[in-house]
């Protein structure tokens, strides 16, 4: 493998609050008891921006010094460690309005009333009526206008944080990339405005992005991360993980390789090793691998110390949250042993190793010899979607730090992943199979959803269509954690749209005790495309739009049991599932789509049931969209739209590139089985394998993910030569 929502708040489209906000989206954390719809707030007070900025960083002795303390060091204390974020929040508030040109001064008064004032303060520090602090948690704010001053409110330094980038985010700013920020004009800055007091939480604890392999992250990347109120990726660099109340999210499938594949080991302790059709197997220090006997004691022991030193003294030294992944496919077997069977499924094994490996850490931090509490995060993927069948293995975790992730990686985009009457097979199994888990087992859980996974390399899948929908249905009652794969850098193309929905979708009002109901994402990617796109964002949406639902079947043209797959299944699998009589027989399917019975022998059953739109109506969409967005760009456009939208346009270049060669590989295959001339389908080929190699687009994951793999096996089957591997450069 490749490793939440608020009311409506209408405000004055002629008021710098209401034009930046639209629609406000306020946010919650934890699993609400009910969730009212919530009126829109009163209008509290009238002012300008206030250009004094007032917080109180103790013991540091200002902002700047706070800021300027030794970077590698780590905080002497927790009043250290708020107060840096604090810090950082005062310093990003006077960056941002002093960039627009609004001179900006801060000093420590935090008293209710004063001089005009933004005032960033603690619950500690000061207590505001009408603030419902113990619903606000520790990531919630409240942002009250009283007496001329501004107050952002928290009960913790993180939802202060989050706190001021609302703020910001309300006066007009916004990030829609790590290298880009929108910004007001000063003059409205300037102006009177009408504020109004909002209080929000988020929806998940942990919400972010899966990103591996990169330690540490681009400062640019962190910073937006914060900047959206995202809290989960890797981990970045030490004093600005800090000061930013990041989460450093690591580990994969290699954790266990490395550590039971140790040379020695499976001679020294043979039953910490599975036993598969009749014989222990040892670990393979490279390439596939048959899981460790999870079930053994001695096993999770030893890889929980080896993780403790790990994590206090490694490679893992900036980790809060752990994954702990198996080898796990459809046909990957686990652990065969008696012991192994009279625990349970696999899943009750897996479950009773994390629950050990948690308790021996907990352990270690109570007694100090792990400096902070870590998370252990599960996975569901494969085999280990199967729900667990041992109430002993769920108590194993039930109350140690962990949270279990689903992994829904073959789900399809055709529409809301929980419309059961869609007629798509994989979508159900992912609802039924967190339906099982959560029926049977009462943990903090969370989704990761792929937005991003290699096999879609240059294929912009933003599923703003539904991801409303999605998002709601991903986090009932899955609380803890949501993330999406493989964020991307420079350029996010139209997936600038799906991180725009994300965060602030992944927020929640809270208003007379209660929290509120999710935002709708209308008002959202309505004011997206004003204030990206000016007086062209209706029709720029359109071919927005149009390529959104072109791509709509990209788990069942690139993902598993898909048009990929079955084209290359010689390359992939030896020997391969079907004859190749058979193969091309399926190819038209994919070509014309609709709904019917999917060949799925690469998982073990004859075929599932799918709708989805055919390559050729992709093909076609695609050259709608582009007809359309070329007339856009022909209009007269200030240079800066015309950069935004030139950005959107190498991505669906990419994405149309990548459709055409699909279609030039059935082409290819079915003229070559009639023992016809093959060579226009060659050109063709040739044509757009070059297209897609020389795009930024296959280049710009934040993780060292190969996004250019899939060129390959289409310059094998053209005759190509196979080219040098490249990777992306991150700065």
């Amino acid at each position: 493998m490749d490793g939440s929502p608020g009311s409506q708040e209408v405000l004055s489209a002629v008021r710098l609050l209401g034009v930046a906000l639209l629609a406000g989206l306020a946010v919650a954390c934890g699993e609400p008891s009910s969730t009212p719809q919530v009126e829109p707030p009163a209008l509290i007070a009238r002012f300008a921006v206030p250009s004094r900025i007032e917080v109180q960083v103790e013991p540091y002795a200002s902002v700047d010094a706070a800021l300027a303390a030794d970077p590698d060091a780590a905080p002497a204390s927790p009043e250290h460690e708020s107060a840096l974020i604090l810090a950082q929040a005062a310093s990003e508030l006077r960056r941002h309005l002093t960039d627009v040109g609004l001179p900006v001064a801060i000093g420590s008064n935090t008293a209710d009333a004063g001089p005009p004032a933004i005032v960033i303060v603690l619950r500690g520090q000061r207590v505001l009526p009408g603030v419902d602090y113990p619903m606000l948690g520790d990531q919630g704010y409240a942002v009250v206008p009283h007496e001329g001053r501004v107050f952002v409110v928290a009960n913790k330094a993180e939802g202060a944080l989050y706190g001021t980038y609302r703020l910001l985010g309300l006066l007009g700013f916004a990030w829609h990339d790590p290298f880009e920020t929108l910004i007001p004009g000063l003059a409205s800055l300037l102006q009177p405005r009408d504020w109004l007091s909002l209080q929000e939480v988020p929806r998940t604890r942990l919400r972010g992005f899966w990103v591996y392999d990169t330690d540490p992250i681009p400062d640019a990347f962190a910073l937006w991360l914060a900047r959206n109120r995202f809290n989960l990726s890797a981990p970045a660099r030490p004093a600005l993980q800090r000061r930013l109340g990041l989460k450093a999210w690591a580990g994969h499938h290699e954790l266990l390789q490395q550590e039971f594949s140790r040379a020695g080991l499976f001679a020294q302790h043979p039953e910490w090793f599975s036993v598969v059709r009749g014989s222990r197997r040892p670990v393979s220090p490279t390439g596939n691998y048959i899981n460790p006997a999870f079930g053994h004691p001695g096993a999770a022991e030893y890889f929980a110390s080896r993780m403790l030193q790990r994590l206090e003294h490694g490679d893992l030294r900036s980790v809060d949250v752990l994954n702990i992944w198996p080898a796990d496919d459809r046909f990957r077997p686990f652990d065969e042993s008696d012991q192994a069977r009279s625990i349970g499924n696999p899943t009750d094994n897996l479950l009773t190793f994390y629950g050990r490996v948690a308790a021996y850490l907990r352990h270690a931090h109570s007694d100090g010899r792990l400096s902070r509490p870590v998370t252990i995060a599960g996975i569901s993927y494969f085999q280990t979607m199967e729900a667990p069948t041992s109430q002993a293995a769920v108590r194993a975790v039930a109350h140690e730090d962990y949270v279990h992730v689903f992994y829904p990686i073959d789900r399809s985009w055709g529409g809301p992943v929980a419309d059961r009457a869609a007629g798509r097979d994989a979508n159900d199994r992912i609802m039924e199979a967190m339906a099982r888990w959560q029926a049977v087992a009462r943990l903090p859980y969370g989704v990761v959803d792929y937005h991003n996974v290699s096999t879609f390399a240059g294929v912009a899948v933003t599923d703003h269509p539904h991801l409303q929908a999605n998002l709601g249905t991903f986090t009932e009652g899955r609380t803890a954690l949501f993330a999406s794969m493989h964020p991307l850098l420079r350029n996010p193309g139209p997936r600038r749209l799906t991180n725009v929905l994300l965060a602030e979708l992944l927020w929640l009002p809270v208003r007379g005790g209660s929290v509120g109901s999710p935002p709708d994402a209308e008002p959202v990617v309505r004011q997206f495309f004003e204030r990206r796109y000016g007086p062209a964002a209706s029709e720029w949406r359109a071919v927005h739009d149009t390529m959104a639902k072109s791509v709509d079947n990209a788990a069942e043209l690139f993902g598993i049991n898909s048009l990929y797959w079955m084209l290359h299944q010689d390359l992939i699998w030896t020997p391969p599932f079907y004859r190749d009589a058979e193969a091309v027989a399926f190819l038209p399917r994919f070509m014309a789509g609709g709904a019917q019975d999917v060949p799925a022998a690469y998982s073990g059953i004859p075929s599932f049931r799918a709708r989805f739109r055919g390559l050729h109506e992709s093909v076609s969409m695609q050259q709608q969209a582009s007809t359309a967005g070329d007339q856009v760009l022909a209009q007269l456009l200030s240079p800066a739209i015309r950069s935004r939208m030139e950005s959107d346009v190498v991505w669906f270049q990419s994405t149309a590139s990548r459709y055409r060669l699909m279609s030039a590989s059935i082409d290819l295959a079915v003229r070559g089985a009639r023992g016809e001339d093959t060579f226009a389908a060659r050109v063709i080929m040739a044509r757009e394998i070059d297209l897609l190699a020389g795009s930024a687009t296959t280049l710009d994951t934040v993780s060292p993910v190969d996004q250019r793999a899939f060129l390959d096996l289409h310059r094998i089957k053209s005759g190509l030569p196979v080219a040098p591997a490249r990777t992306a450069e991150v700065p």
